[in-house]
């Protein structure tokens, strides 16, 4: 495993030396591009991932955003479903795409397989 995290890590101060001179030598009419690739990079490294607050109305929007209508029982099996793949996901510390993707989600919910 160190041997595998030292060859993964080698070439990383080189290609940081060299991102770096590229980006002071090749401004292409940019006079800070080296700032302003700090500070993108800055922004990006300081977002926070929140995860999503299950609440018994969530996959309304998932409704939403369906093509289709759905009667009475394929919206009942889809918040049933939605429900179950929050609370599997929540359990393997899984994505709930991972656990079930939305598409098959609705596919599911309306064709309500015995």
């Amino acid at each position: 495993m160190l041997h595998y995290a030292r060859a993964d890590t080698h070439y990383l101060l080189y290609v940081y030396d060299r991102v770096r001179a590229d980006l002071l030598t090749k401004v292409l009419g940019r006079p800070n591009l080296l700032q302003l690739v700090w500070d993108q990079s800055r922004t990006v490294a300081l977002k926070r991932y929140h995860k999503p607050v299950f609440t018994e109305d969530s996959y309304l929007e998932l409704l939403h955003r369906h093509k289709q209508p759905l009667d009475v029982q394929q919206c009942s099996a889809a918040r049933l479903l939605y429900a179950w793949r929050d609370r599997t996901a929540r359990a393997e510390d899984e994505s709930t795409g991972y656990v079930l993707p939305n598409h098959m989600l609705m596919k599911i919910a309306e064709e309500m397989p015995r």
